[in-house]
Protein backbone atom coordinates (compact mmCIF):
# COMPACT_ATOMS: atom_id res chain seq x y z
CA UNK A 1 0.00 0.00 0.00
CA UNK A 2 1.26 3.12 -1.13
CA UNK A 3 1.84 5.56 2.11
CA UNK A 4 0.11 8.43 0.16
CA UNK A 5 -3.39 6.81 -0.13
CA UNK A 6 -3.36 6.50 3.73
CA UNK A 7 -5.84 8.04 5.45
CA UNK A 8 -5.23 7.22 8.79
CA UNK A 9 -3.69 4.43 11.21
CA UNK A 10 -5.23 3.98 15.08
CA UNK A 11 -3.77 2.17 17.05
CA UNK A 12 -5.43 0.00 19.90
CA UNK A 13 -3.52 -1.95 22.59
CA UNK A 14 -4.15 -5.07 20.69
CA UNK A 15 -3.79 -3.61 17.10
CA UNK A 16 -4.50 -1.27 14.28
CA UNK A 17 -7.12 0.17 12.11
CA UNK A 18 -5.51 1.62 8.60
CA UNK A 19 -7.72 3.78 6.47
CA UNK A 20 -6.87 4.19 3.35
CA UNK A 21 -8.13 5.34 -0.84
CA UNK A 22 -7.34 3.01 -3.98
CA UNK A 23 -5.09 5.85 -5.44
CA UNK A 24 -3.85 8.91 -3.67
CA UNK A 25 -6.20 11.25 -5.31
CA UNK A 26 -10.01 11.17 -6.26
CA UNK A 27 -12.44 12.45 -8.97
CA UNK A 28 -15.39 14.81 -8.90
CA UNK A 29 -18.39 12.37 -9.57
CA UNK A 30 -16.32 8.91 -9.79
CA UNK A 31 -16.38 6.52 -7.76
CA UNK A 32 -13.45 5.38 -5.49
CA UNK A 33 -12.92 2.30 -2.73
CA UNK A 34 -11.99 2.60 0.42
CA UNK A 35 -10.68 -0.03 2.21
CA UNK A 36 -10.58 -0.12 6.30
CA UNK A 37 -8.28 -2.84 7.63
CA UNK A 38 -7.74 -4.46 10.66
CA UNK A 39 -5.09 -5.93 11.78
CA UNK A 40 -4.20 -7.65 14.88
CA UNK A 41 -3.69 -11.41 15.91
CA UNK A 42 -6.35 -13.13 17.71
CA UNK A 43 -8.29 -9.55 18.25
CA UNK A 44 -11.42 -8.55 19.24
CA UNK A 45 -13.55 -5.55 17.49
CA UNK A 46 -16.50 -4.30 18.83
CA UNK A 47 -16.57 -0.90 16.20
CA UNK A 48 -20.05 1.23 16.83
CA UNK A 49 -19.10 3.58 13.42
CA UNK A 50 -16.14 4.27 11.36
CA UNK A 51 -17.81 7.84 9.37
CA UNK A 52 -15.69 9.68 7.11
CA UNK A 53 -16.68 13.20 6.22
CA UNK A 54 -15.25 15.58 3.39
CA UNK A 55 -14.82 19.33 4.55
CA UNK A 56 -14.25 22.38 2.86
CA UNK A 57 -12.89 25.18 4.59
CA UNK A 58 -13.63 28.50 3.18
CA UNK A 59 -13.54 32.59 3.54
CA UNK A 60 -15.68 34.84 5.09
CA UNK A 61 -14.11 38.58 5.53
CA UNK A 62 -11.16 37.59 7.72
CA UNK A 63 -12.30 34.48 9.22
CA UNK A 64 -12.72 31.18 8.29
CA UNK A 65 -15.78 28.17 8.26
CA UNK A 66 -15.95 24.60 7.15
CA UNK A 67 -18.66 23.38 4.80
CA UNK A 68 -19.14 19.54 4.83
CA UNK A 69 -19.73 18.57 1.18
CA UNK A 70 -20.73 14.73 2.29
CA UNK A 71 -20.30 12.45 5.10
CA UNK A 72 -20.08 8.61 4.41
CA UNK A 73 -20.48 5.49 7.25
CA UNK A 74 -17.27 2.93 6.47
CA UNK A 75 -18.21 0.63 8.94
CA UNK A 76 -21.63 0.62 11.43
CA UNK A 77 -22.07 -2.30 14.39
CA UNK A 78 -19.29 -4.33 13.54
CA UNK A 79 -18.23 -6.97 16.19
CA UNK A 80 -15.88 -9.71 15.17
CA UNK A 81 -12.05 -11.22 15.81
CA UNK A 82 -9.32 -10.90 13.75
CA UNK A 83 -6.89 -13.83 13.37
CA UNK A 84 -4.48 -11.59 11.89
CA UNK A 85 -6.13 -9.06 9.17
CA UNK A 86 -9.28 -8.37 7.68
CA UNK A 87 -10.46 -5.59 5.22
CA UNK A 88 -13.39 -4.02 4.62
CA UNK A 89 -14.22 -1.85 1.47
CA UNK A 90 -17.07 0.46 0.76
CA UNK A 91 -17.44 2.31 -2.22
CA UNK A 92 -18.28 5.80 -2.14
CA UNK A 93 -19.09 8.65 -4.68
CA UNK A 94 -17.47 12.19 -4.87
CA UNK A 95 -19.88 14.99 -4.90
CA UNK A 96 -19.95 17.43 -7.94
CA UNK A 97 -19.75 20.41 -5.32
CA UNK A 98 -16.42 18.91 -4.19
CA UNK A 99 -13.74 21.92 -5.42
CA UNK A 100 -10.39 21.03 -6.87
CA UNK A 101 -7.71 21.22 -4.92
CA UNK A 102 -5.61 23.84 -6.20
CA UNK A 103 -4.06 27.08 -5.07
CA UNK A 104 -5.07 27.41 -1.17
CA UNK A 105 -7.96 25.72 -1.98
CA UNK A 106 -8.57 22.43 0.69
CA UNK A 107 -10.43 19.47 1.05
CA UNK A 108 -10.05 18.01 4.12
CA UNK A 109 -11.01 13.93 4.65
CA UNK A 110 -12.49 13.74 8.53
CA UNK A 111 -12.63 10.14 10.01
CA UNK A 112 -14.50 9.43 12.95
CA UNK A 113 -13.86 6.36 14.77
CA UNK A 114 -16.57 5.11 17.37
CA UNK A 115 -16.22 2.79 19.78
CA UNK A 116 -17.55 1.76 23.37
CA UNK A 117 -15.06 3.60 24.67
CA UNK A 118 -14.39 6.90 23.35
CA UNK A 119 -14.56 8.97 19.82
CA UNK A 120 -11.39 9.22 17.74
CA UNK A 121 -11.28 12.31 14.86
CA UNK A 122 -8.17 12.33 12.61
CA UNK A 123 -8.16 14.94 9.84
CA UNK A 124 -6.13 14.93 6.07
CA UNK A 125 -6.05 16.55 3.20
CA UNK A 126 -7.42 14.91 0.56
CA UNK A 127 -6.24 16.11 -3.55
CA UNK A 128 -9.32 16.40 -5.54
CA UNK A 129 -9.68 16.50 -8.91
CA UNK A 130 -12.41 18.04 -11.05
CA UNK A 131 -11.71 17.75 -14.84
CA UNK A 132 -14.08 20.42 -16.74
CA UNK A 133 -11.94 22.95 -14.26
CA UNK A 134 -8.44 21.51 -15.10
CA UNK A 135 -9.52 22.55 -18.52
CA UNK A 136 -10.47 26.03 -17.46
CA UNK A 137 -7.10 26.79 -16.00
CA UNK A 138 -5.60 25.44 -18.67
CA UNK A 139 -7.36 27.34 -21.41
CA UNK A 140 -6.21 30.53 -19.04
CA UNK A 141 -2.77 29.72 -19.19
CA UNK A 142 -2.98 29.32 -22.67
CA UNK A 143 -4.97 32.90 -23.53
CA UNK A 144 -1.95 34.22 -21.37
CA UNK A 145 -3.16 34.63 -18.00
CA UNK A 146 -1.29 33.26 -14.59
CA UNK A 147 -3.24 32.45 -11.90
CA UNK A 148 -2.94 34.80 -8.58
CA UNK A 149 -4.90 33.24 -6.37
CA UNK A 150 -7.70 30.55 -6.14
CA UNK A 151 -9.38 30.00 -2.86
CA UNK A 152 -13.11 29.28 -1.39
CA UNK A 153 -14.89 32.14 -0.38
CA UNK A 154 -18.39 32.91 1.05
CA UNK A 155 -21.32 32.71 -1.18
CA UNK A 156 -24.69 34.11 -0.98
CA UNK A 157 -27.58 32.68 0.82
CA UNK A 158 -29.46 31.96 -2.52
CA UNK A 159 -26.81 29.83 -4.02
CA UNK A 160 -26.78 26.05 -3.48
CA UNK A 161 -23.48 25.36 -1.53
CA UNK A 162 -22.52 28.10 0.77
CA UNK A 163 -18.82 28.81 -1.15
CA UNK A 164 -18.17 29.20 -4.27
CA UNK A 165 -14.57 29.11 -5.78
CA UNK A 166 -12.41 32.34 -6.79
CA UNK A 167 -10.02 31.61 -8.96
CA UNK A 168 -8.33 35.06 -9.76
CA UNK A 169 -6.05 35.45 -13.15
CA UNK A 170 -3.37 38.59 -14.25
CA UNK A 171 -2.80 38.85 -17.78
CA UNK A 172 0.22 38.54 -18.51
CA UNK A 173 0.34 38.96 -22.21
CA UNK A 174 -2.04 38.42 -25.69
CA UNK A 175 -4.77 40.66 -26.44
CA UNK A 176 -6.43 40.32 -22.44
CA UNK A 177 -3.48 42.64 -21.37
CA UNK A 178 -5.30 45.73 -22.21
CA UNK A 179 -8.54 44.54 -21.24
CA UNK A 180 -7.74 43.75 -17.86
CA UNK A 181 -5.62 43.99 -14.56
CA UNK A 182 -6.84 41.11 -13.07
CA UNK A 183 -9.97 38.76 -13.91
CA UNK A 184 -11.96 37.02 -11.28
CA UNK A 185 -13.65 33.83 -11.90
CA UNK A 186 -16.23 32.68 -9.47
CA UNK A 187 -16.93 28.56 -10.03
CA UNK A 188 -19.67 26.31 -9.07
CA UNK A 189 -19.99 22.85 -9.95
CA UNK A 190 -22.91 20.37 -10.53
CA UNK A 191 -23.59 17.20 -12.12
CA UNK A 192 -21.35 17.08 -14.93
CA UNK A 193 -20.77 21.16 -15.82
CA UNK A 194 -19.35 23.44 -13.59
CA UNK A 195 -20.84 27.20 -14.08
CA UNK A 196 -18.25 29.66 -14.51
CA UNK A 197 -19.34 33.34 -13.68
CA UNK A 198 -17.11 36.40 -14.43
CA UNK A 199 -15.90 39.10 -11.67
CA UNK A 200 -14.16 41.40 -13.72
CA UNK A 201 -11.37 43.33 -11.81
CA UNK A 202 -12.83 42.15 -8.64
CA UNK A 203 -16.07 44.61 -8.81
CA UNK A 204 -18.15 41.24 -7.34
CA UNK A 205 -18.20 40.39 -3.96
CA UNK A 206 -19.53 36.25 -3.68
CA UNK A 207 -21.24 36.87 -0.51
CA UNK A 208 -23.78 39.82 -2.51
CA UNK A 209 -24.28 37.75 -5.50
CA UNK A 210 -27.87 37.44 -4.68
CA UNK A 211 -29.20 37.88 -8.49
CA UNK A 212 -26.71 35.05 -10.20
CA UNK A 213 -28.90 35.85 -13.48
CA UNK A 214 -27.58 39.48 -14.15
CA UNK A 215 -23.73 38.25 -13.51
CA UNK A 216 -21.58 37.18 -17.02
CA UNK A 217 -21.59 33.64 -16.84
CA UNK A 218 -20.90 30.51 -18.96
CA UNK A 219 -20.94 26.58 -18.93
CA UNK A 220 -18.55 24.59 -19.42
CA UNK A 221 -20.08 21.01 -20.13
CA UNK A 222 -16.49 19.43 -21.57
CA UNK A 223 -13.24 17.83 -20.74
CA UNK A 224 -11.65 18.31 -24.51
CA UNK A 225 -8.91 21.31 -24.18
CA UNK A 226 -9.64 22.30 -27.35
CA UNK A 227 -13.21 22.41 -27.72
CA UNK A 228 -13.10 24.39 -23.91
CA UNK A 229 -10.05 26.98 -24.53
CA UNK A 230 -12.24 27.97 -27.32
CA UNK A 231 -15.57 28.67 -25.37
CA UNK A 232 -13.53 30.68 -22.15
CA UNK A 233 -11.93 32.31 -25.04
CA UNK A 234 -15.40 33.42 -26.24
CA UNK A 235 -16.67 34.45 -23.15
CA UNK A 236 -13.91 36.42 -21.84
CA UNK A 237 -14.07 38.20 -24.77
CA UNK A 238 -17.74 39.21 -24.71
CA UNK A 239 -16.93 40.73 -20.86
Amino acid sequence: MDENNVLTSHSVSEGTIEISLSQNYVVIGESTDIDVTFRGTNCQWEIKEIALALNVPYRTGDDFQRATIDRFTLVSDATFETELTETRTSTITIPWETPETVGSIDVISSIKIFTEEETTTYERHIDVTAPQLQAVFKSMIELGFTPRDFECVEAAATCDTPFVQRLVFQPVEGSFQSKFDKLELLCRSSEGTVTVFAAGDGNVCPKDMTNWENIPQTKIERTDEGVVYDHIKSFIEEI
